[in-house]
């Protein structure tokens, strides 16, 4: 029998092929990771370690950190990441100690100035914060993220005109940043210039993506600056592509409405009558069904028990007023159009006060007189707003600031109040009046309190919260909170009778009062 040629094998008896497999495996293995460290970048580790402390990923500029240990050279970068971490986690004082060490060194000034603004503006040094980031913006002026958070700090502040300068500035560089337009366009909207604001929210939100990521305010500006400047068709186009993200119910009937979707009216009036809603909200809810169904007269009396009890509520008047027409009722009509055109008036003075008189970061006074006009108005998110920055601004503003807000407890009377012939032949059958009042006192939830205008920055997000830690630091001894001293509004009471003279509103106890939203909500 013939014998078959034998592999070759070592000494151990494994085939001698499977070595080389071996050696060339481990060769690759200590390759591989010889390579993987001696050809590390520091440069790109400390540009991951920045991007991700601009997310406000903190654990990943410590794992940074600690690889840059290595390289000697790098020692101020690893102090300027730790004082980012720290701005990151709030530990301001750690921050501006670190940070300050860094701030000259030729490469990372920009960086340094733009992070200590942050912790100067959480401890309340705003005059440091302003000079920190104009300072980063003449180190670098191509870069847009400093400008982002002076431009939000300027919003937060009150500083409006600037705001919008520094927002104009940064589209120049970059006509697509978004984050820009927004700011500018909740700036535009408290100066209550809605064309523009209308403008800028648009351009911000071209892209489904872009419209998911504004927040529920930057939306319902936007709808309602699209409604007052009668820009309809870009209203419906919106609402057809959009609908889903329309949280306002008022803003959603009034879409409906506009669409003749009678069936989604009827589920939304439904389901405002189970889960209740913002009371005068709900009231102006009602009206709206009521002039659909045709039901003018029903309408007409809601609306007096509403001007009644939000008598600045420009639009609340223009209901009236149509529908007083359609009744033939001349006086009540004459006097819901002078209301009309003396309320026009009072937001022309405060449309030229917000943009002459937001150009400088010391103008307390002004804020107070344009908390004031706001009132006049009726635009009650901005009333505390300009009250709260006034107090911010100047330290011996904020007893007055806080005076002013507990003012507003007490309920406006009408610029041109509804007379007896005004408001006479409006009665309703005493069955549709009662309905109507049940179901408005089965609404009476506390409205939703309006967020503080605190804009963020998504470098690292403290500039959201710096505004609302450092806005009560003015007075110690103030421990209401904020969100007790809204300017209120009665519950509404859209079947009283229409000759019936409003009650004065006492101010609310402590810890249980409602917050008004918006009257024209």
């Amino acid at each position: 029998m013939s014998q078959g040629k034998s592999v070759p094998r070592v000494s151990q008896g494994l085939p001698w092929w499977l070595w080389i497999l071996l050696v060339l495996i481990s060769v690759a293995v200590f390759s591989g990771l010889y390579f993987s460290t001696a050809t590390e970048d520091p440069a790109e580790v400390f540009q991951s370690a920045v991007e991700a402390s601009n997310q406000g990923r903190v654990p990943e500029v410590r794992a940074a950190i600690a690889r840059l240990e290595q390289y000697p050279e790098y020692e101020q970068h690893r102090k300027l990441l730790e004082g980012r971490a720290a701005v990151l986690e709030m530990r301001d004082p750690k921050a501006i100690e670190l940070l300050e060490e860094v701030q000259d060194h030729p490469d990372l000034r920009g960086l340094a100035l733009a992070s200590i603004a942050q912790s100067y503006r959480r401890i309340g040094e705003i005059e440091k914060s302003v000079a920190s980031l104009k300072a980063a913006i003449e180190t670098d002026p191509t870069a847009t993220r400093p400008r982002i958070s002076l431009t939000a700090l300027y919003m937060d502040l009150g500083a409006l005109a600037l705001a919008v300068r520094e927002s104009e500035a940064i589209l120049e560089v970059d006509p697509e940043n978004s984050d820009a337009r927004k700011l500018a366009g909740n700036a535009f909207w408290e100066m209550h210039d809605y064309e523009k604001a209308a403008e800028q929210f648009r351009d911000a939100m071209k892209t489904p993506g872009q419209r998911s990521a504004a927040s529920p305010e930057e939306l319902e500006r936007y709808l309602k600056s699209l409604i007052r400047t009668g820009n309809i068709d870009l209203l419906m186009e919106f609402a057809d592509e959009n609908g889903s993200l329309i949280a306002d119910d008022v803003l959603r009937a009034e879409i409906l409405i506009r669409q003749g979707d009678d069936v989604g009216l009827k589920g939304l009036m439904d389901k405002v009558k189970e889960f209740g809603g913002n009371p005068n909200g709900v009231t102006k809810l009602k009206a709206l069904g009521a002039i659909h169904e045709g039901d003018t007269a029903k309408a007409n009396q809601i609306l007096q028990g509403l001007v009644a009890i939000t008598p600045r509520d420009q639009e609340a008047w223009e209901l009236l007023r149509d529908s007083a027409l359609k009744l033939n009722k001349s006086d009540q009509a004459s006097i819901a159009q002078q209301n009309i055109d003396q309320l026009k008036e009072l937001d022309q003075q405060y449309r030229t006060m917000a943009f002459e008189g937001t150009r400088r970061l010391d103008s307390a006074e002004t804020f107070i007189q344009l908390g004031d006009l706001a009132l006049e108005v009726g635009d009650y998110e901005l009333v505390f707003s300009w009250y709260q920055r006034a107090g911010v601004i100047d330290d011996e503003m904020a007893r007055a600031a806080i005076e002013k807000r507990r003012s507003t407890y007490n309920l406006q009377a009408p610029l041109v109040p509804l007379t007896d012939s005004g408001s006479a032949g409006n009665q309703v059958s005493e069955e549709t009046a009662t309905d109507d009042a049940d179901a408005v006192n089965a609404n009476e939830a506390a409205p939703t309190q309006p967020a503080d205008p605190i804009d963020s920055e998504s470098e690292s997000n403290p500039d959201k919260q710096d505004a609302a830690d450092s806005d009560d630091a003015p007075d110690a001894d103030d421990s209401d909170s904020d969100e007790q001293e809204k300017p209120q509004e009665p519950a509404p009471a859209d079947a009283e009778p229409a000759d019936a003279e409003p009650a004065a509103a006492e101010p609310p106890e402590p810890g249980t009062e409602a917050t008004p939203a918006p009257a024209d909500e």
